[in-house]
């Protein structure tokens, strides 16, 4: 679970595996390789592998994250470069 204040921006960050996000509560953008897409409750979120992602919370932004990164960490490949 992820909790995003009302007017912060998450570090943009690049890693192996793909993850998906799901959008408890909140508004906010969500950035992907530059392209802004707006959040809100209810919304699933697909982020490839290596696509640059940051998240900018609105108002309060609580998110709930789950990847392959567990796969990756088993076979020493898990990659992350923050920018």
């Amino acid at each position: 679970m992820h909790r995003v204040t009302a007017g912060h921006r998450t570090a943009a960050v690049c890693e192996t595996g793909s993850s998906v996000r799901e959008v408890f509560d909140g508004t906010g953008t969500i950035h992907l390789d530059g392209v802004r897409t707006p959040l809100r409750r209810g919304n699933l979120i697909a982020v490839p592998s290596w696509c640059e992602v940051s998240v900018e919370a609105e108002t309060g932004l609580d998110l709930f994250r789950f990847s392959d990164a567990p796969v990756f960490e088993q076979l020493n490949l898990a990659r992350k470069e923050y920018s």
